[in-house]
């Protein structure tokens, strides 16, 4: 909330004023109040701030809104999890590396995959 420095409220055409002068100090790009808010949700929502904090200070009726509205800015979170999920899994692979049963399973993998690639390249001639 905004406020004079007396306390009262502003009237709708004052803030319009302090806002565009902030954008213009911050050498940002003219626009309009609304995108500010859309600008918000999507920034916090990239940057990792969970959906469940996000939507009540949109004054969303529930997450679930706040999330179908801006699901596409949520890739960072993802991306986290499949970083998560690589690294667990680089860890497995690292353990198994020695083994004879890993290098069985690395062989199968490569043969699967070259498989994949000859098929995936006869269907596109």
């Amino acid at each position: 909330m905004f406020t004079n420095i007396d306390g009262s409220l502003p009237s709708p055409n004052t803030l319009l004023k302090r806002f565009r002068r902030a954008l213009e100090l911050a050498e940002l790009p003219r626009i309009r109040l609304h995108d500010g808010r859309h600008s918000y949700a999507a920034y916090a929502l990239e940057s990792g701030v969970s959906v469940h904090i996000v939507s009540p200070r949109l004054g969303h009726s529930s997450p679930s809104f706040t999330y179908d509205t801006y699901a596409k800015s949520i890739p960072a979170a993802d991306r986290q999890a499949a970083s998560v999920v690589e690294q667990a899994l680089s860890k497995l692979i690292d353990a198994d590396r020695g083994t004879r049963k890993g290098r069985e399973v690395r062989e199968k993998d490569a043969k699967r995959t070259r498989k994949l690639l000859i098929d995936k390249n006869k269907k596109t001639r």
